[in-house]
């Protein structure tokens, strides 16, 4: 029998404004962790207020711990050992050393994308077939790639692939985010891990929602414009759901309504965790009809959703219940809007996921996060987005 790979992950922290040494302090703390061994994945996370000073610790990290494969990106918290730090200084140093594994580090600009116009172009710039059926960690630039396109053109590619990642937070503007690959800092584009083999990917992906009401079937629709449910207006039915709602749904309701849409229609019932959350966007008043930040189709099921911290905890508790116990490290990507602007106590998610599985974590908010839902993967919002890393046999 041959022997199960073994491997090891740390995460080191700097939770002060960087400063010369900051680069050298957290190779050191991870050198340590991993009994100096060689690192073969390694994500370099940092605040904006790390500014400028961000390239110099990127090519500092990358020169003296050597990943095989490295990316980062920055952003308005960071995340790192149980602790969430919001809107402070900080950066962190997540390092994996996992022998046997297969993983490489890339890089996709714009003009890369418009370039690569099939799969096969993906496959060649990545040096991955479908075959190798890799994982994907991505981190990138919300001002000069479409994730939406992004996204869809890893599913041609490498079709049933997860896909685990986030938009960087923080700026203001164009070229204001950083971007890291293999020590350089970059304005624009994506950032990617592709694990191959020896190495797992396993992801979680928290919505934070929980249904209100009934099923329905979107009867007519077009583009982004839901214009029957059941034969019914969605105005109609909205008009009943809150007439009929409890004092809680209709407080939760006037705050922030949402819609999901089943993933698996073969089910014989729905709950929650079984929807694609999106947001409502319109209401028209004289038709009826609902638009929504998403394609419609007919024959798909939805029912509407309401968001509160108590359905969060609740739904994240319910995924975390799946997350494998045996993960050498894990990452979280969380929306800005979690923390502790939508929980009452700090830490919320990170302490979660820590409890499920009490791996290195580490992680970044985010202004949009991704991670599959069924098979495929999807551009989120308010999520938490977990990927635990995993070794496989040789």
């Amino acid at each position: 029998m041959i022997p199960p790979v073994t491997g090891r992950c740390c995460v080191s922290l700097s939770a002060r404004p960087p400063g010369p040494g900051t680069a050298r302090e957290l190779v050191e703390e991870a050198r340590a962790e991993l009994h100096g061994k060689p690192v073969d994945l390694a994500l370099l996370l940092a605040s904006t207020h790390a500014g400028r000073a961000v390239e110099r610790i990127a090519l500092q990290v990358h020169e003296l711990l050597r990943p095989r494969a490295m990316i980062g990106a920055t952003g308005e918290g960071v995340i790192g050992d149980g602790l969430e730090y919001e809107n402070e200084p900080v950066v962190a140093l997540w390092a994996a050393h996992l022998p046997g594994a297969r993983a490489r580090s890339f890089h996709l600009s714009h003009e890369d994308l418009e370039r690569l116009d099939s799969p096969a172009g993906l496959h060649e710039h990545l040096g991955l077939d479908a075959g190798a059926r890799p994982s994907f960690v991505l981190l990138a630039d919300p001002f000069s790639v479409d994730p939406l396109d992004v996204l869809q053109r890893f599913a041609d590619a490498y079709p049933g692939r997860p896909v685990v990642g986030g938009m960087a937070s923080g700026a203001k503007g164009p070229r204001q985010s950083a971007i890291i690959f293999d020590g350089q800092t970059l304005r624009h584009g994506l950032a990617g891990l592709a694990l191959g083999a020896g190495v797992q990917l396993d992801c979680v992906v928290s919505q934070g929602c929980r249904p209100i009401g009934q099923p329905w079937i979107i009867t007519e629709g077009h583009c982004n414009v839901i214009q029957r449910l059941g034969g019914q207006t969605p105005l109609r039915v909205l008009r009943d759901l809150i007439a009929s709602g409890s004092d809680e749904e209709r407080d939760l309701m006037r705050r922030g309504l949402l819609i999901g849409f089943a993933f698996n229609e073969q089910r014989a019932s729905f709950g929650r965790g079984d929807f694609l959350i999106r947001n409502l966007v319109r209401l028209d008043p004289d038709t009826g009809e609902l638009e929504v930040n998403d394609y419609v189709r007919v024959g798909v099921t939805v029912q509407f959703h309401v968001r509160d911290a108590r359905s969060a905890q609740e739904e994240l508790d319910e995924m975390l219940a799946r997350a494998p116990r045996d993960a050498v490290g894990s990452l979280l990507f969380s929306c800005n809007g979690r923390g502790t602007r939508l929980f009452d106590q700090p830490h919320h998610d990170a302490q979660a996921v820590t409890r499920a599985c009490p791996a290195p974590l580490a992680g970044l908010f985010c202004a949009g996060e991704i991670g599959p839902i069924g098979d495929r993967n999807f551009l989120h919002g308010h999520t938490a987005s977990i990927g635990f890393i995993r070794t496989a046999s040789a």
